[in-house]
């Protein structure tokens, strides 16, 4: 410690002002021997463990930011598979028919007038009548 000192006062090191050194076997000790690319001593090294230990034991736990699945849905059985479970059978039922659906609206459909429609039309083109 002493050493240390007389490096700060020499200016052999930077100062730190009017400030004094922590002692050794505290936290802040450790990472003055850090920053200065020295290695820690042994009570240094000591007292950053039980810090961190203390600090672990302390710590809350983080919060689960898990939702509740909402089963039945399409987005129910997109939350199953984010989460690499296998889907429920409500939820890949809800995937099957959003599917279906969307497979229905890419098709053209025919009236029967014998008009072939385009599927984004709700009606016939020709005569008029609803899909």
């Amino acid at each position: 410690m002493e050493a240390e000192q007389l490096l700060y006062a020499v200016g052999l090191r930077r100062g730190i002002g009017n400030r004094k050194l922590a002692t050794h076997g505290t936290p802040a000790a450790y990472l003055r021997h850090l920053r200065h690319n020295d290695p820690p001593c042994e009570a240094c090294k000591a007292a950053n463990a039980e810090d961190k230990r203390t600090k672990k034991q302390t710590s809350k736990p983080m919060p689960s930011r898990r939702t509740e699945i909402p089963h039945g849905t399409l987005a129910g059985y997109r939350r199953h598979l984010y989460r690499k479970e296998t889907a429920c059978e409500a939820c890949r039922a809800a995937s099957a028919d959003a599917q279906r659906a969307r497979a229905k609206n890419r098709t053209a459909w025919t009236c029967p007038c014998g008009q072939l429609n385009v599927s984004a039309r709700a009606d016939c083109s020709s005569c008029g009548s609803p899909r």
